[in-house]
């Protein structure tokens, strides 16, 4: 039986979740503190 195109990117997320967890936190991270880091960036 052939495997379904869905399923690579099931398994992915299935063996990798912590990576995405890891990836959405630092996202919110910066977003939640740009106001002290981006600044920074300007100077």
């Amino acid at each position: 039986m052939e495997a379904e195109w869905w399923e690579g990117p099931i398994r992915f997320l299935c063996n990798y979740w912590w990576v995405l967890l890891i990836v959405v936190v630092l996202a919110l991270v910066a977003y939640f503190t740009r106001d002290y880091w981006l600044p920074l960036l300007f100077i």
